[in-house]
């Protein structure tokens, strides 16, 4: 039952969100991105997609979702981040910000799949390296 309401919040939340960033994304550049990189725990590859939004010269809104690649299963996430981008030298910003998940676990066999919400807190290094931007 739990499980059930969070799911709902987060989905009303996203409804909420895609529904401002679309109207603020007629007016400003949305950049669509795609992410790769390895978890931590696991220490596995994963693969996703990003929409950045500006919601001001410094703060972006950043919904994406992640598949990682783990043994025996499905793993995956789903946020939605904001962050503040610190001025610092040309080609370089660091940033940070919060957001919001949910984690999709399905292991497989008999037990059933899981999802749990998470709390997501990011500190970022990009370089702007002309048509990407590697961060980590």
């Amino acid at each position: 039952m739990l499980k059930q309401r969070l799911c709902s919040l987060f989905a009303g939340l996203a409804l909420i969100v895609g529904t401002t960033t679309v109207l603020h994304a007629q007016s400003s550049s949305v950049t669509p991105g795609i992410r790769i990189g390895s978890y931590f725990d696991p220490t596995n590859f994963y693969v996703g997609g990003e929409l950045l939004f500006p919601l001001s010269s410094a703060i972006y809104l950043n919904p994406n979702l992640e598949y990682v690649f783990v043994d025996n299963g499905t793993f995956a996430t789903f946020n939605i981040d904001a962050h503040y981008d610190f001025p610092v030298s040309d080609p370089a910003y660091v940033w940070f910000g919060l957001g919001l998940g949910l984690l999709y676990t399905d292991p497989e066999g008999t037990v059933e799949a899981d999802i749990n919400p998470g709390l997501n807190i990011l500190l970022g290094l990009g370089f702007d390296a002309g048509p990407v931007t590697p961060y980590t």
